[in-house]
């Protein structure tokens, strides 16, 4: 996957990059594929850099000559230009832009991006800020924190890392300890490290960069899971910067929406609240089965029999603070469009993607939602479905760009019209338990005989 697509680069974004083993590369890469898209962008620093970078852009300003109109000339011709400080070849040094600059810079009409080196890694591969650092411009949209699990299993020595004695103080661990997937993921999920000098209202992504072998992969992982309990940060790419394909997985949080709304017409009774041997219930079934899936959360959208339909989920749920419930007021005239709408408002912990299941769809297999999520996490693609043999199943994964089409669907639609058109990731499930949901009452004897 490319680095803008994984970072999910809007017009206009202003991206900071911070941390240590691969920053510059990483910035660079995202400015090439930009730019191989036909999208402008402007690459500056807020600390000293080599001249040597100089080379990296097509075009090349200093501070005393990149006023706004002589750039946004340039970069009719350029889609790409680097922004510096003046240059002092004698100390082999550039130096950083000014606020001022920084602010002119982004009233450049039709900018694609700019993107900003605001810290110094000392070619380190982990490091904890230093007093200064980073110099994060309070415009910035994304913050992209470095890391590079080439440092996994080095001391916490100044030869390895850089400002050793404050990323073992985050850490809490001595100096010369090892640093261990641990350490890297609480420097990095620390206010006063990885996650100093966000500016309020940024989102923040974690690069962990050097993820090409598979013990790497497993790692990087791991350190992923545990940084997406802090709420600061929004997702986790794992990958390796130099590479063109920067990206190999990009984690995010993903919430769940069960769909329980409906009146049971078909059955003649509330279908949702039958016996069924695993979880009591029909939905307890099925929540049972979610939980043991990576999802975040888990929101109930009730309609008929709210008060019994709670009452049975909290008690399938056993205390599981991932379920809330949202109700549907208008399930007896709407479609499922609206409860699903309903229930994407209500997912609370801004996850990138969110899983749609059927509350009637008890045999949900659980491992086809771990084979859904990692698809999406390799992909980003719009939508994830199940399939077996010709036919696609449920449950789906809505990646979060398909919502607003979800949201803008008319009370009496069907969900389907909103993922009319766009690309199907399909995953194959290795039986028919995605196709079977319960209407009738011989629905629910077959399935209570498999």
């Amino acid at each position: 996957m490319r680095l803008f697509q994984a970072l999910r680069i809007d017009d206009g974004e202003v991206v900071a990059f911070t941390g240590a083993g691969g920053k510059t590369t990483a910035m660079f890469r995202l400015a090439d594929d930009l730019a191989e898209h036909g999208r402008t962008v402007l690459t500056t620093t807020t600390v000293k850099v080599s001249p040597a970078l100089i080379e990296r852009a097509p075009r090349h300003f200093s501070s005393a000559e990149a006023n706004r109109g002589r750039v946004e000339a340039a970069l009719d011709r350029h889609t790409h230009l680097f922004v510096t400080g003046p240059v002092d070849r004698a100390i082999d040094s550039a130096a950083p832009v000014t606020a001022g600059l920084i602010d002119d810079l982004l009233t450049v009409p039709k900018l694609g991006a700019l993107l900003i080196k605001t810290d110094s890694g000392n070619r380190r591969l982990f490091k904890a800020p230093l007093g200064d650092e980073p110099a994060v411009p309070p415009a910035t949209t994304l913050v992209v924190v470095m890391a590079n699990l080439e440092a996994i299993g080095e001391a916490i020595i100044d030869l390895n890392v850089h400002n050793a004695a404050r990323a073992a103080e985050l850490a809490n661990v001595d100096v010369g300890h090892d640093v261990t997937a641990d350490v890297l993921a609480r420097v990095l999920a620390h206010p006063e490290g990885g996650l100093k000098g966000v500016p309020k209202g940024a989102r923040v992504a974690v690069f962990l960069n050097r993820v090409d072998l598979p013990r790497r992969l497993e790692i990087g992982r791991g350190i992923a899971q545990r940084l997406l309990l802090e709420p600061r940060i929004n997702t986790v790419l794992l990958g390796t910067a130099r590479k063109p394909n920067a990206v190999a997985e990009v984690h995010g949080r993903v919430g769940a929406v069960v769909l329980a709304a409906g009146q049971s017409t078909r059955m003649g009774q509330p279908k949702l609240l039958m016996e069924w041997a695993e979880g009591g219930t029909i939905l307890g079934a099925v929540l049972t089965r979610l939980r043991a899936t990576p999802v975040t959360e888990i929101v109930v959208v009730t309609g008929a029999e709210r008060e019994r339909i709670e009452a049975v989920a909290r008690a399938a749920a056993e205390g599981d603070p991932r379920l809330s419930f949202v109700h549907n007021p208008d399930f007896a005239e709407a479609e499922m469009g609206r409860s699903l709408q309903t229930g994407l408002k209500a997912l609370q912990t801004a996850p990138e993607a969110a899983l749609v299941a059927l509350g009637d769809q008890p045999l949900m297999p659980t491992a086809v939602i771990g084979d859904l999520v990692q698809r999406w996490r390799e992909t980003l693609a719009p939508v994830v479905a199940p399939v077996h043999g010709d036919k696609r199943g449920h449950p789906l994964l809505l990646d979060r760009a398909v919502w607003p089409r979800v949201m803008a669907l008319a009370a009496n639609a069907n969900p389907r019209q909103a993922l009319a058109g766009l690309p199907v990731e399909n995953v194959v499930a290795p039986d028919n338990a995605i196709l079977l949901d319960i209407d009738t009452p011989e629905d629910y004897a077959r399935a209570r005989g498999l």
